[in-house]
């Protein structure tokens, strides 16, 4: 018995996991809702892509890390 491997992807669009839905056969974002079905993962993660989408990958990392900490300004208080 052969088993295959499990292809992990990211979401093209904010860098998240994408996960598959059997029930609509297509790959979900739970971060920016977006949908992919086969025809267009292949397109977009196809073998000659793969660098590609490194190099996306980590790009889209960097933005969410920069959006994910802001600093907050707090008003002074006066104790007595």
């Amino acid at each position: 018995m052969t088993m295959s491997a499990i292809q992990e992807y990211d979401c093209p669009n904010c860098g998240g996991p994408l996960t598959f839905d059997p029930s609509s056969a297509a790959w979900k974002c739970d971060y920016c809702f977006s949908k992919f079905n086969k025809e267009e993962i292949d397109e977009i993660f196809g073998q000659d892509k793969q660098e590609d989408a490194t190099e996306e990958k980590g790009r889209n990392l960097n933005r969410r890390m920069e959006h994910s900490w802001r600093p907050i300004t707090v008003p002074a208080v006066e104790l007595n």
